[in-house]
């Protein structure tokens, strides 16, 4: 049973380029300090045994988890504004990059739904949404 008649929800947007673990460096002189980065085989905590299966450079929108995804997705894309050409050279190197956004809710009804402006990320760096819808009970 329902704790809430009010759904409760949380999202975030991260930019995230993956699997090339030789630029991190260079990534973080021309973009900033990510939110996240690690590379294949480091520890997933300093107490942990678990080991990360892939590479990745992250940053990740600042925003409170419970704004819009529509709010995180721009300020990622804002963001990525001043960063487009050289993003693009990756793309065109091959370097895999994604904006990855995770939407959660616990009512069986919600959803998203993003404008033209805040869709235009996509096709201006050439690079693919990756969203994870996640439902639970509270």
């Amino acid at each position: 049973m329902r704790k809430s008649t009010q759904p409760k929800f949380w999202s975030t947007a991260s930019l995230r380029i993956h699997d090339s673990p030789e630029l991190h460096d260079e990534l973080t002189i021309r973009l900033g300090t990510p939110s996240e980065c690690h590379k294949k085989g480091d520890p997933r905590f300093a107490t942990s045994k678990r080991r990360w299966s892939n590479d990745i450079w992250m940053i990740k929108s600042p925003l409170p988890e419970r704004r819009d995804i529509g709010e995180h997705l721009a300020w990622v894309a804002e963001f990525a504004r001043p960063h487009a050409t050289y993003l693009r050279k990756l793309v065109r190197r091959d370097v895999r990059i994604d904006i990855y956004m995770t939407y959660c809710c616990d009512y069986e009804h919600c959803g998203i739904g993003l404008g033209p402006e805040q869709l235009e990320i996509f096709t201006r760096l050439g690079i693919r949404m990756e969203i994870s819808i996640l439902t639970y009970d509270l």
